[in-house]
């Protein structure tokens, strides 16, 4: 369950996107939501609203928190909670927090992941066939190749 002084105004704002969004989505939102409010209540209990936010000690503290995860999740995560954060100053909400608590430098460089070569005779039957097909498109995949 999400922590009492911030439930309201996270309901409210899931209500907003449910129309227009996946369930999924909205489960992930939801479920980050969750976390970061309990974060909140466990380490900065004093926080009774997100407007009283400050990027020290409360979202460099939760950044921290977050940091052991894969880089991809942890972006996730940081582009979620900021949508969060600029969607409810962007609606004016009274709970909003102030802005640019969150940014592009906190995310993490990702992984890029090149995809493996073809088996060598694969590779060879394949050059063969866009040379036998001699068209301008085989022609083109050839010479990328």
């Amino acid at each position: 369950m999400i922590p009492i002084p911030f439930q309201q105004t996270i309901e409210r704002y899931l209500r907003r996107w449910n129309p227009t969004l996946r369930p999924n989505t909205m489960l992930n939102k939801r479920g980050l939501l969750k976390m970061f409010t309990t974060f909140l209540r466990e380490h900065h209990p004093e926080v009774q609203s997100f407007s009283q936010l400050q990027r020290y000690p409360h979202i460099e503290g939760w950044l921290e928190h977050i940091l052991n995860m894969k880089p991809v999740s942890r972006n996730n995560r940081i582009r979620t909670l900021r949508l969060f954060f600029e969607d409810l100053i962007h609606w004016q909400w009274p709970e909003a927090p102030p802005a640019g608590l969150l940014d592009d430098q906190d995310l993490a460089p990702e992984e890029v992941y090149l995809p493996r070569p073809l088996p060598t005779d694969l590779d060879q039957a394949v050059q063969q066939a866009l040379i036998e097909a001699n068209t301008f498109p085989a022609l083109g995949l050839l010479l990328l190749r």
